[in-house]
């Protein structure tokens, strides 16, 4: 598995923790139209639940289209309040890194759009809402999005090349697999199970209980590369 061999000597593990960022965004209030607030602390798994049409998804639309364009929420929600952690100097160490440089350093590519680090110091104190660095620090996954990643796909030959889409992600990666089971049962009370035993297709199951050991021989291989 020459690609794993090679991801280890440059110091990358697929079990590592990842590393400290400073500079971060967070949602810190989420106020609903009906009067409802929710407090979310530090490092907060917040699942919306509920049948279909309760606007679970506009929840979520609206969350981003105040992030990433400044557009007021509703008519779901009634306010969005932010939080950041971090120094200006940590932001602006953090979207040079995720940035593309441009030229003599004064800019950085943010999708097809040339970003002033100068401009960052104005962002910081707007916690960089509508600002372009901002999808540095969300991400937004529409409801087609979310039902396609949990479609059945073809396992990948790992002796070539590494995972490429989520699913086989958690099937290289035992560990992964296990920390958003265990996320998935403490909030539904099931267990989320990576159906590995179905040939070349990987499909995700939910159930009571975990069922016997899909052990598969490429992780017995990783562990030997």
């Amino acid at each position: 598995m020459g690609w794993f061999k090679r991801w280890r000597s440059r110091g990358f593990s697929l079990n590592a923790e990842p590393q400290p960022q400073n500079a971060k965004v967070r949602l810190l209030d989420l106020t609903f139209s009906d009067g409802t607030s929710i407090r979310l602390k530090p490092d907060t798994v917040l699942v919306l639940t509920g049948p279909n049409n309760v606007c679970k998804s506009a929840s979520l639309r609206e969350i981003r289209d105040y992030l990433t364009e400044g557009i007021p929420p509703g008519p779901v929600l009634r306010k969005v309040t932010l939080d950041r952690t971090g120094s200006i100097a940590d932001f602006s160490d953090t979207i040079s890194k995720a940035g593309l440089q441009e030229g003599d350093g004064r800019f950085v590519k943010i999708g097809r759009k040339d970003y002033r680090l100068s401009s960052i110091e104005e962002d910081y104190d707007k916690s960089f809402v509508s600002s372009p660095p901002m999808q540095f620090f969300v991400a937004h996954l529409g409801a087609g999005e979310r039902l396609e990643l949990t479609e059945p796909i073809r396992r990948a030959d790992y002796a070539y090349s590494g995972p490429s889409e989520p699913l086989q992600w958690l099937e290289f990666d035992e560990d992964s697999e296990e920390k958003v089971s265990t996320i998935f049962e403490r909030t539904f009370g099931m267990h989320l199970i990576l159906n590995t035993l179905g040939g070349e297709k990987l499909s995700l199951h939910v159930a009571a209980s975990r069922g016997p050991d899909q052990a598969t021989t490429h992780r017995a291989t990783a562990a030997r590369a």
